[in-house]
């Protein structure tokens, strides 16, 4: 019988404080739930594909109350859990800022089978985008706490570095953490994880540049990164195309692109 897996997408759109600081070059600031959600959708489709049946617990925009979610789970016989956050730690891009990623379990679960699982999920999300990696913590998180199940809460990065901000939104980024969460996920059950060809179809991509040999395309994702922004190399048409963010939305890829040209990139959109 398939294995179910709850998925929670944190908070709603509109809860209060779950947000970056104010981003110029976006002309807003970004809800932590545009990266929650998507992550849960994306997480959803990797999950279906391997073989697990799956159960959003919170499926609206609005934040559904925490004891709704862990009901939901707990009614269905999950056999796990799974909460996407990104992280805060003073609400403002002027200080110096934590960043990274950190996984939580309930106390006295990090040594049994919930600290399992979320090391299995660290070992991809570590394998990933260059991240600080501040480890699997233990909390006594309600969805944590109340889940017969075993449970695990991640954080993905920080909503006020400057840099994690704005992969919140990045396309890319976003597939990346779910497909490692999926790796993780059927590591811990012993199942096979099954890739999938990605339909970039009406994804907007920021690129800066295209080179036959590798290396070049190496050489200028690290002085891109060196300017705060994130990076990704994809080989395509015999070609390797740096790039720094893919969105759904048009506008904020020309904001980005804006943002790159400022600081002396060639970008376009594609």
């Amino acid at each position: 019988m398939p294995y179910v897996i709850a998925l929670d997408d944190g908070h709603g759109m509109e809860t209060a404080g779950k947000r970056t600081p104010f981003i110029r070059s976006l002309g807003r600031s970004i809800k932590e739930n545009e990266f929650n959600r998507e992550i849960v959708r994306f997480l959803d489709i990797e999950l279906k594909r391997c073989g697990f049946l799956t159960l959003q617990v919170a499926p609206l925009d609005r934040d559904t109350p925490l004891k709704t979610r862990t009901d939901l789970a707990n009614q269905a016989n999950a056999d796990a859990y799974i909460a996407i956050h990104y992280n805060a730690f003073d609400g403002n891009f002027s200080a110096p800022t934590p960043s990274g990623i950190e996984l939580y379990v309930h106390p006295g679960q990090k040594n049994r089978a919930a600290g399992r699982l979320a090391e299995n999920i660290a070992k991809y999300l570590r394998q990933g985008t260059p991240q600080n990696f501040r480890g699997i913590k233990e909390a006594d998180f309600h969805v944590l706490r109340e889940t017969k199940m075993i449970a695990v809460l991640t954080e993905n990065g920080f909503m006020d570095d400057p840099v994690e901000a704005l992969r919140m939104i990045d396309v890319n980024f976003q597939r990346e953490v779910a497909v490692e969460h999926a790796k993780g996920i059927c590591d811990y059950f012993n199942v096979r994880y099954v890739p999938a060809t990605i339909d970039d179809d009406g994804i907007h991509q920021v690129q800066i540049g295209a080179f036959s040999k590798r290396e070049n395309a190496e050489t200028l994702a690290k002085r891109a990164r060196n300017r705060g922004f994130s990076t990704f190399i994809r080989y395509s048409n015999r070609l390797y195309k740096v790039q720094i963010g893919a969105f759904t939305e048009r506008e904020n890829a020309e904001a980005l692109a804006k943002s790159a040209r400022a600081k002396g990139f060639e970008a376009i959109i594609v």
